[in-house]
C-alpha cells in the first residue's frame, strides 16, 4: 500500500516493478479463489466474470473477493 503520491504515473524504468506486482497480486488472487471455491463447494466464483467486474481499475483486492462470493446467488 502507499500513500501520499502525487501522480499515478509510473516512471519507464520502474515499469517492470509494477508488472512483477500485479502479476503477484493476479497469482495470489488465483489461488485464494482456487481455496475459496474448494472449501465452499458447491459455491463457486470465476474470477474474470464476478470478481473483476467489482474493480475499478482491475486491480481486486480480497473485499472483492469477498463481494463477489457474498452476492453470488446461491444453488
Amino acid at each position: 500500500m502507499g500513500i501520499g503520491f502525487t501522480t499515478s504515473a509510473i516512471p519507464p524504468e520502474a515499469a517492470h516493478i509494477q508488472a512483477d506486482m500485479r502479476q503477484r497480486a493476479l497469482q495470489r488472487n488465483l489461488g485464494m479463489v482456487s481455496r475459496l471455491n474448494d472449501y465452499l463447494a458447491p459455491l463457486r466464483i470465476d474470477y474474470q466474470q464476478d470478481v473483476l467486474p467489482l474493480t475499478p481499475g482491475g486491480n481486486a483486492t480480497e473485499r472483492h473477493l469477498l463481494k463477489a462470493i457474498l452476492t453470488r446467488p446461491r444453488l
